[in-house]
């Protein structure tokens, strides 16, 4: 959570909730060596797949208000065969990108209020696609092995819930379309 459900205390343990509580760009040339953060799930997910986290860059996705909505987290540049960090020129470009899937997102939100009103709208199966572009485009041009999408969820305790994780080595694609 991004709270601590009896204190109410920010979770600055883990980096996307660090990320979503401070609104903050997070960029981390080494995963493992990010002592100021809770990586144990990072390594849990690295084991089971036979994979090594190193580069992560980390973006709240803001709506216009500056209220965030979500997180988005691309893992392992890459130059060539090679990971790298994510240069700074790179941050500027996924930062464009994350306001694209800050819109897609709020967006996605109002079609669900829209729905509950029993208005007509298109399949949940579109709207779920539409999450895949922004970080598509994203892999693409930072060259990244991967990257997760995540989404607020829940009123109270608000949440950052996985909506959709990709990694080209793994060959792994899960949620979206």
């Amino acid at each position: 959570p991004v709270y601590n459900l009896h204190t109410g205390a920010a979770n600055h343990q883990n980096i996307a909730t660090h990320c979503a509580v401070t609104r903050n760009v997070i960029n981390i040339a080494d995963a493992y060596e990010a002592s100021q953060f809770d990586i144990s799930g990072i390594r849990e997910f690295d084991d089971l797949f036979d994979y090594r986290t190193r580069s992560m860059l980390t973006l709240p996705l803001q709506n216009h208000a500056g209220q965030v909505m979500g997180v988005l987290q691309l893992v392992n540049a890459m130059s060539g065969n090679q990971v790298v960090p994510f240069s700074e020129p790179v941050v500027g470009i996924v930062q464009a990108l994350a306001s694209m899937a800050s819109i897609t997102l709020e967006n996605s939100l109002m079609l669900a209020f829209q729905r509950d009103l029993l208005i007509r709208l298109p399949s949940a199966k579109t709207t779920a696609a539409l999450f895949d572009r922004p970080l598509d485009e994203a892999l693409a041009i930072t060259g990244a092995e991967g990257g997760t999408l995540y989404r607020y969820c829940g009123e109270a305790p608000r949440r950052l819930e996985f909506a959709l994780l990709k990694n080209q080595p793994l060959q792994l694609h899960l949620g979206g379309n």
